[in-house]
């Protein structure tokens, strides 16, 4: 849709991803870890792999085992 007001306004995968793990931060450091963890696994969803950076975050450790958990299912040794 060149040239259309749709080809400007929609994120590409990567800000939709950037978007989508801020608002796991975020809601994270709320201590709202369902809404933390719905947003990540839609990052993980959509091709997320950097699976060390997102363990290690400071900002996530409040979740703790459910992230790991989270992460697990898709770091694991069958995808899919």
């Amino acid at each position: 849709m060149a040239g259309s007001p749709r080809e400007y306004s929609c994120p590409s995968d990567g800000e939709e991803n950037a978007c989508l793990y801020n608002m796991g931060c975020a809601w994270a450091k709320l201590g709202q870890k369902e809404s933390s963890l719905t947003c990540l696994e839609a990052v993980l969803d959509n091709g997320f792999e950097d699976y060390s950076t997102m363990a290690a975050d400071p900002d996530l450790q409040a979740l703790g085992p459910e992230l790991q958990a989270l992460i697990a299912r898709y770091n694991g040794p069958v995808k899919g």
